[in-house]
């Protein structure tokens, strides 16, 4: 029977997307633009990729993604006032400037700023099957 060796195989994890610990991490955002949302059809959001700095060194270098809803003409005022505290908040975070009502996406590369993370567990849409998740509490200058 024909084999192809992969070093490494049997003690690899079988988790692909590791989550850390609950915590707050210093972070660097890599890239920010406009993403729909998977959960929200017609709806589109922010996404900053972002990264764990090497302060943390048990986690340095993990990706996470900080989603925040883009305002939209069918949202209530609670809903479209929420949306753009929370943009501010994410500008504030990053140490970027606001300059009218525009978001230069480009401001935010290399932006600093501190994530709150919780760990969660959450049903995969496609399988049924429980996962462990990371969530993003909130965003925090450094």
């Amino acid at each position: 029977m024909p084999t192809i060796g992969l070093a490494g195989l049997a003690d690899a994890s079988e988790e692909v997307f590791p989550t850390i610990p609950t915590g707050i991490y210093e972070c660097r955002c890599k890239t920010l633009e406009s993403v729909d949302s998977k959960s929200r059809e017609g709806r589109q959001n922010l996404k900053a990729s972002c990264v764990v700095g090497p302060t943390h060194t048990d986690v340095a270098g993990t990706n996470l993604n900080v989603y925040l809803p883009l305002p939209a003409s069918d949202m209530d005022p609670v809903e479209l006032q929420r949306s753009l505290s929370r943009i501010k908040r994410f500008h504030i975070a990053c140490g970027v400037e606001i300059s009218g009502d525009d978001i230069d996406t480009d401001a935010f590369f290399g932006a600093e700023l501190k994530l709150s993370i919780t760990e969660a567990e959450v049903t995969n849409k496609e399988t049924g099957l429980k996962e462990k998740s990371n969530n993003v509490k909130d965003y925090l200058p450094l």
